[in-house]
């Protein structure tokens, strides 16, 4: 019989001591940093904290196998890795997704600017070189604003003295229009500038094919109303491309 006073634990208390296991700290870092994860979706930058949802995961996967059976959290590290993996996913796809239909944007946008050009219709290819918050609609009768407003009439006749422009002017409708290549773009702010790269195919007084390159820089602007709309920031000849001098 034991004469120690303190109290003894019984065989119960024995083997539920005998279950406890440490808690992987990196599987609870995991947990977190995955409940986080859909912060990637908001913003790409943020794509940081499922990256160290997987780090965190995948290494209390390590740990726990290393030291079994003493150390638990595996269904913490296992959910943790998921949701890291799921939504860093979510976010790149979302990246990509974006950063494609801004491009499509894009593309359609040059590409009406360049078919009302050699379609003869300049007054409205001159609307959209000008900032969306001043420019007119172009289901409304455009040769008024002109009209009423010398000043954009000046601007109209000197914009059709370009160089370029009265080349385009020249072609005539039967013209082909091509997207080739985006050549760039580049984020200030909120300000989104792409570069892209147009072929232009006609035919010669003598019925012979020739074509050249134009690069159209396009540039997106928020408006104060949350909106979006796009406007042609400059336009010149481009070299051609080296798949073409190869």
């Amino acid at each position: 019989m034991s004469t120690d006073p303190r109290p003894q634990p019984t065989d119960d208390q024995d083997a539920e001591i005998g279950r406890y296991r440490a808690m992987s700290a990196s599987a609870v870092v995991s947990l977190i940093f995955g409940l986080l994860s859909p912060l990637a979706i908001v913003d790409w930058l943020l794509w940081i904290i499922p990256l160290l949802g997987m780090v965190f995961g995948l290494r209390a996967l390590w740990c726990i196998a290393q030291r079994a059976p003493e150390l638990a959290g595996r269904r913490a590290a296992v959910l943790g890795l998921l949701l890291s993996v799921l939504f860093g996913a979510m976010g790149v796809t979302d990246k990509f997704a974006h950063r494609w239909m801004l491009h499509r944007e894009a593309r359609q946008f040059a590409e009406a600017w360049l078919q009302y050009l050699v379609g003869t219709e300049p007054e409205k290819a001159f609307q959209l070189t000008i900032h969306p918050r001043y420019r007119q609609k172009l289901d409304l009768p455009i040769w008024s604003f002109y009209r009423e407003g010398p000043r954009w009439q000046r601007k109209l006749e000197a914009y059709v003295k370009d160089p370029l422009v009265r080349t385009l002017l020249a072609l005539g409708p039967e013209t082909k229009i091509r997207y080739y290549e985006t050549a760039g773009q580049e984020l200030l702010g909120k300000k989104l500038t792409v570069r892209q790269v147009y072929a232009v195919t006609f035919d010669d007084e003598e019925g012979r094919r020739k074509s050249f390159f134009v690069g159209v820089e396009i540039e997106r602007n928020e408006l104060g109303d949350g909106t979006a709309n796009w406007r042609i920031r400059r336009a010149a000849p481009a070299p051609l491309p080296k798949a073409f001098l190869d």
